[in-house]
């Protein structure tokens, strides 16, 4: 997996993006896994960096797709995948490898996980009615049936 990349945008995560970043790298030995750190005013970024991540931290909250934008773009000569999971833990990432296998064998540029189909832990209400709707949304426009519109995988 030397040519997947995994961001994860964080703002004030202090409480779980240590448990995040060791289960990624777990899950994802050869990965580069970057944090990019979104104006947090808590210890996210310090935790991150005792983790060993590669760490871009914002001066101000740009908002999440500007934070992912800026993961992406960072220095990506040598990478072909790309993957994101947020900070708070919602996100299986030993779920990630398969995403990958997924698209590297298949020639998939993206695949969609799905918090949805099993177990779910810690997504807010608000957060899970808003996903579904931009779920819907994304199934009306791309004719395929998504169940979760908060992870992507997709490569160049």
């Amino acid at each position: 997996m030397k040519d997947l990349r995994i961001v994860i945008p964080a703002r004030d995560e202090e409480a779980s993006i240590g448990e995040v970043i060791d289960r990624t790298k777990n899950a994802c030995k050869d990965a580069e896994i970057i944090v990019v750190d979104d104006g947090s005013t808590d210890n996210t970024a310090a935790i991150a960096r005792e983790r060993n991540v590669k760490v871009i931290s914002n001066p101000i909250n740009y908002g999440y797709g500007k934070a992912l934008k800026i993961g992406f773009n960072w220095n990506n000569s040598e990478i072909g995948y790309f993957a994101f999971l947020d900070a708070d833990n919602t996100y299986p990432p030993e779920k990630i490898p398969e995403l990958y296998r997924l698209c590297k064998e298949n020639g998939v540029d993206v695949a969609v996980g799905s918090r949805f189909l099993g177990e779910n832990k810690g997504m807010p209400v608000i957060r899970k009615l808003g996903n579904r709707f931009f779920a819907f949304t994304v199934s009306i426009y791309t004719g395929k049936r998504i169940t979760d519109a908060g992870k992507w995988y997709a490569s160049l």
